[in-house]
């Protein structure tokens, strides 16, 4: 995975991730990057995972009003794993590779000072912590 653009609110990373195991590798290093350079600055975060178009997008997520604070955040475009017939595939992978990476040395860091939630184009939000395999 590599950074494709950096706008002043926004990163983008560009995948060429075709399994679970290549999407955990691109977790563990947008989280990496997450935590070495503080990028988002809100302790509860929302990966929201768009089947349709094959991205995901990392943002603070205001508790209180139950709204993404999208002003700034974190693209991931996945470009190998885009299937014009079967978006819920890309969600399923993508959910998948969450709960993997929800086990990481990298996610525990993450989770010493920050909550994630994650939300498909088709589902409610949810706690990683309350998904586990």
């Amino acid at each position: 995975m590599k950074l494709e653009k950096q706008d002043f609110n926004y990163l983008t990373f560009i995948s060429n991730s075709t399994s679970k195991h290549d999407i955990l590798i691109d977790l563990e290093y947008m989280f990496s990057y997450l935590i070495k350079n503080q990028t988002i600055k809100e302790t509860t975060l929302l990966l929201y995972i768009d089947g349709t178009n094959t991205c995901t997008f990392l943002s603070g997520y205001n508790s209180v009003n139950n709204e993404p604070i999208a002003e700034y955040g974190i693209w991931i475009e996945f470009h190998e794993l885009w299937d014009e017939e079967d978006s819920n595939y890309f969600d399923e992978l993508i959910v998948d590779s969450l709960i993997m990476f929800s086990k990481s040395n990298i996610f525990n860091e993450f989770e010493l000072t920050s909550k994630l939630l994650y939300q498909t184009e088709l589902s409610e939000i949810t706690s990683l912590k309350n998904n586990a395999l």
